[in-house]
């Protein structure tokens, strides 16, 4: 594998170093040297090609992994991730912040459920469909199943925390042992 990269010092140096030989009529003139000179550094990589295709495959696998839990539960996690930076604010009133309404939260549960029904079917069919390999499919679904379960288990703490229960019961938050059967239900 090569790796090709531009070196600019040769001719910063006929540039700037040697400008008294600028107009030398001799064979030692520097824009002579700056013109002839060739910037292109070319070398042979030294790095371990496995490695840099590992490091390429998992930044893929996570792009992948990130992907899929977006399309289930996406505006959910953008919501949990406003929430709880506003949880954490010294002046945090929720009556301030209408989109942290449980109203808000039971809308965007109910969206991200009826994903889970409908989206997720169709996820992992189109992983069985692409990847072929259950082994592999299994690998890549768990970081997924994971990450939209700490979604919900994120919505449920904040709503612990930010409501009283009036506000949980409107929210109707479903637990993650609920979330887990609907991701193992396939």
């Amino acid at each position: 594998m090569y790796d090709c990269s531009i070196d600019f010092a040769k001719m910063k140096s006929s540039l700037f170093d040697d400008k008294s030989r600028w107009f030398e009529l001799s064979s030692n003139n520097a824009f002579l040297e700056l013109l002839f000179s060739v910037p292109i550094y070319v070398s042979e990589q030294s790095g371990d090609t496995r490695r840099i295709i590992d490091i390429q495959l998992r930044k893929r696998c996570n792009e992948l992994i990130t992907t899929s839990a977006n399309i289930v539960v996406g505006p959910m996690m953008n919501w949990v991730d406003t929430a709880e930076d506003e949880l954490l604010k010294p002046d945090f009133d929720i009556k301030k912040h209408p989109d942290l309404s449980p109203a808000k939260v039971s809308e965007l549960a109910k969206a991200a459920v009826r994903a889970l029904t409908h989206a997720w079917p169709e996820l992992c069919a189109t992983y069985s469909l692409y990847i072929g390999v259950p082994e592999t499919e299994a690998i890549l679904l768990s970081p997924v199943r994971k990450r939209i379960a700490d979604t919900f288990a994120r919505a449920i703490s904040f709503a612990a925390r930010a409501y009283d229960d009036e506000g949980r019961s409107i929210a109707a938050l479903p637990t993650v042992q609920h979330v887990y059967l609907l991701l193992n239900k396939e």
